[in-house]
């Protein structure tokens, strides 16, 4: 049985008690312990206790943000970089941090936004398990114009990566490369009117970075109101997964509020709904759906066991490298001919990028894996369960 007490003491063992109870909970009660103070202000102070316990587990120097229970923050390579707690062992560093700041540049559509990243390569820190890249950014309902500027210098890029191929902008349906004339100024301006009044969108793009290798980045944008906006955010994306690689501009909200019961509920409940979802289907997924979990509770053994599986029977990186043999076949056959001309660039790269992963270790998962994901998951999600009875009654 795991103990958060062995790793850095009693305030990690009552947050993760505090958690299950939450976790437990039904949504209408846990929407109900959002409004109750004593509730909240023990989450915010077990989060900060938590934060400061953490520091010491990370090749980083951290500070505790104490305007943002449970986060730290750390200045690393000329950026501000801020995370919760629980996500700091395997972070992005050096080049490839350097990387993916580039990249999240320019897939930023905000001027006064704040940009987050989410995903495998938050939670393992290496660019050889993480097929894809994951952003969601948070814009202030105030940037229509900046927002359209951005999003047409983005649509209209072309040559080198990184090249935008998917604009979806609420729930007016989605453009695609090639755009011809749909990708004029003022389609993307009546598009982009209804989200900058409180609403959703996304961008695909192709990326290319000598530590990440040839990769597709997906930025989800929130139009977020000034009054309001962690309220309004909390209803689409849940800041337990999230970094930001750099500033938050002109965004003091930011980072994301966790000390929220309601948000804490959904997103355990989201993990276990997508371990049960992907656990025959697709191991991998279920795998890293898992870990989350793992991390999120700070289950340390646990998290060690599914790290261990994935990373030892290869299974992280094959994944990572037929999520990109998958992205250059759609690049080939792709009906714009400025991307299809990229297919040649991004299988050079793809070969560069597998021979850093040193491909001739890694052998196929046995037949034996999705059996090896099914125990571990079930020893997981049964800790969790003696847990609730026993810690939290």
């Amino acid at each position: 049985m795991d103990s958060t007490s062995d790793q850095t003491g009693m305030p990690l063992r009552d947050l993760q008690e505090l958690i299950l109870l939450i976790a437990g909970a039904d949504a209408e009660q846990a929407k109900a312990m959002d409004a109750d103070p004593t509730i909240t202000g023990l989450l915010s102070r077990l989060f900060r206790l938590a934060a400061r316990a953490s520091r010491g587990t990370s090749e980083h120097r951290w500070s505790v943000d104490d305007q943002h229970p449970g986060f730290l923050i750390s200045t690393v390579g000329g950026g501000t970089m801020a995370v919760p707690f629980h996500l700091i062992g395997d972070l992005p560093s050096g080049e490839l941090l350097d990387d993916i700041r580039a990249i999240a540049a320019d897939l930023r559509v905000g001027a006064g936004s704040a940009l987050c990243l989410s995903g495998s390569i938050v939670l393992l820190g290496n660019p050889h398990y993480a097929g894809d890249l994951d952003f969601c950014e948070y814009i202030p309902l105030s940037e229509h114009d900046p927002s359209l500027v951005r999003l047409t210098e983005i649509a209209t890029r072309t040559g080198a990566p990184p090249v935008c191929v998917t604009i979806k902008l609420g729930s007016a349906g989605r453009l695609d490369r090639p755009w011809t004339d749909v990708i004029a100024p003022e389609k993307l301006d009546a598009l982009l009117g209804p989200c900058t009044k409180g609403g959703t969108g996304k961008i695909d793009v192709l990326a290319m970075k000598a530590t990440i290798g040839p990769v597709e980045a997906t930025n989800v944008m929130l139009w977020v109101p000034d009054s309001t906006p962690d309220d309004y955010a909390a209803e689409f994306s849940f800041p337990f997964q999230e970094m930001i690689p750099g500033s938050s501009a002109d965004m003091p909200w930011m980072p994301r509020l966790l000390a929220r019961p309601s948000s804490i509920r959904a997103y355990v409940a989201f993990l276990r709904s997508e371990i049960g979802k992907y656990r025959y289907e697709k191991p991998v997924k279920a795998l890293k759906r898992a870990l989350s979990l793992s991390i999120f509770l700070m289950l340390h053994e646990h998290q060690d066991r599914l790290t261990d599986l994935g990373s030892t029977s290869s299974a992280f990186v094959l994944e990572a490298i037929h999520q990109r043999q998958d992205l250059i076949a759609r690049v080939t056959d792709h009906p714009a001919a400025d991307v299809a001309a990229l297919a040649d660039v991004f299988t050079d790269a793809l070969a560069t990028w597998k021979a850093g992963a040193d491909p001739s270790r890694h052998k196929t998962p046995t037949e034996s894996f999705s059996r090896d994901v099914g125990t571990l998951i079930d020893d997981l999600l049964g800790a969790i369960d003696v847990l609730r009875a026993g810690g939290v009654g």
